[in-house]
């Protein structure tokens, strides 16, 4: 599937200064000018794709706050590898690495209500995060910018 933003982008710059930009398949497609001053097109993960996963991972973390933590991590990376295999693009780090961010609070939150205790100190989470780890964010998909073959 070949998909031509040149038409778009010219006749766009001509008027406002600023290129379209439009969601498809998880991203928002953009255009921005790459170093050597060349109008590339480039993706970053959709707002509303993002707040879509982050809402998953809440719902999964609430509904298995009382499950083993052990069964509870292997969980949390097997869908965070999922994430990263599908958003995991050139230029896309920066809203992976929101995801893992968002997804490390979200568990501290629903671990610290397993119970009436008191919540779970942020300093004992980041020990819990030591045995746990989280997957780091990881480019899966890279492809250099400006490579278009006409």
């Amino acid at each position: 599937c070949r998909i031509d933003f040149r038409f778009k982008y010219r006749k766009q710059n001509r008027r406002r200064g600023n290129a379209v930009s439009f969601n498809f398949l998880g991203f928002t497609h953009y255009w921005r000018r790459s170093r050597r001053g060349n109008p590339v097109v480039c993706q970053q993960t959709a707002k509303d794709r993002l707040a879509k996963t982050l809402k998953s991972f809440n719902q999964f973390c609430r509904w298995n706050r009382h499950s083993p933590l052990s069964e509870q991590y292997k969980k949390l990376n097997q869908k965070l590898r999922g994430h990263y295999a599908y958003f995991g693009i050139t230029g896309n780090d920066k809203a992976l690495r929101a995801v893992r961010y968002h997804v490390e609070r979200i568990w501290h939150k629903w671990l610290g209500r397993r119970s009436r205790k008191s919540k779970i100190p942020w300093v004992k989470f980041t020990l819990f995060l030591k045995r746990f780890p989280l997957e780091k964010a990881r480019i899966y998909h890279q492809y250099k910018r400006g490579a278009i073959r006409q």
